[in-house]
């Protein structure tokens, strides 16, 4: 594994071998090598924008063949995306969008948060930490990514976030892949991109760990936006997500568990409301009786 990522490390032939840095630029980039900035910044946006778009063109060709094969059709949770011809149109137009917002902010993020990285001693060539701090400092990593997801898209979720921001993904009721990352900027920048490096940063874990990290959460985000629901690879809690719009806010469930917004949650408050207005109406049938 170490030499798959030395290779990853060593910069491709095409990339500059010095840096000619204007002198008004702050010295966080100035001192930078052209080393650090492929391995710190392009190397791990690559491999963030890699992974999303090789996991988002498989599940393309899932969707392609969808409507004549009947293995592919039963693994679709929203059974009317089997039933209605896809838009083609809208999906295109959604790639598009997706990638040029990876291009204009995802791409500008991973330049502006390289003094962080600095700052929190990222370190390539540094041996790897014992697998109890590795352990921790993952479960610290899902944890935050967890926590300022949920919170970050239940606010989007507020009247007031929700017309102006979060309104946009949303136009995909029945979602597929590439439109994981389909969001207003401000939504991208502070769903989708911030939560990712958040963990990393606040534990200062190993380059390699990082760079996981970012190929798991980037195949992870697509899956969940796939609408296909395999035994091994579900999507079934973020599509329901969709389709109800009021549950499973979360990516593991756990915030979703603690403020009761799954979507089982919500089908027992259904059920309880019902029995409510049961007992309700049989008490007013008495008493309606009873006055007679």
């Amino acid at each position: 594994m170490d030499g798959f990522f030395d290779n990853l490390y060593q910069p491709p032939a095409w990339w500059p071998t010095t840096l000619d840095v204007p002198s008004w630029v702050p010295d966080a980039y100035s001192k930078l090598t052209p080393e650090q900035l492929w391995v710190y910044s392009a190397l791990p946006m690559a491999i963030n924008i890699g992974f999303y778009w090789a996991t988002a063109f498989a599940f393309f060709l899932a969707d392609l063949t969808l409507h004549w094969r009947g293995d592919l059709a039963r693994h679709k949770r929203q059974k009317r995306q089997v039933r209605h011809t896809t838009d083609w149109v809208k999906y295109t137009k959604t790639a598009v969008y997706v990638f040029l917002s990876q291009l204009l902010i995802s791409v500008p993020t991973s330049v502006l948060v390289l003094p962080a990285w600095r700052w929190r001693g990222a370190c390539h060539t540094c041996p790897l930490p014992s697998l109890p701090t590795l352990a921790w400092q993952v479960a610290v990593i899902f944890f935050c990514e967890e926590a300022l997801f949920f919170y970050s898209h239940w606010m989007f979720h507020q009247k007031f976030f929700y017309k102006r921001f979060h309104k946009v993904h949303h136009e995909w009721i029945m979602p597929v892949g590439a439109a994981a990352n389909y969001a207003h900027p401000v939504e991208h920048f502070l769903a989708n991109v911030l939560p990712p490096i958040s963990g990393p940063l606040l534990v200062g874990v190993h380059w390699n760990v990082v760079l996981v990290w970012f190929m798991v959460a980037s195949v992870n985000v697509v899956k969940s936006h796939s609408g296909y629901n395999f035994d091994y690879l579900g999507s079934k809690e973020h599509d329901r997500h969709h389709e109800s719009f009021v549950c499973e806010y979360g990516i593991l469930g756990l915030f979703d568990w603690l403020h009761g917004t799954r979507y089982i949650d919500l089908i027992r408050a259904k059920v309880r409301a019902r029995m409510d207005s049961s007992q309700e109406q049989r008490r007013e049938a008495i008493s309606s009786r009873a006055a007679r």
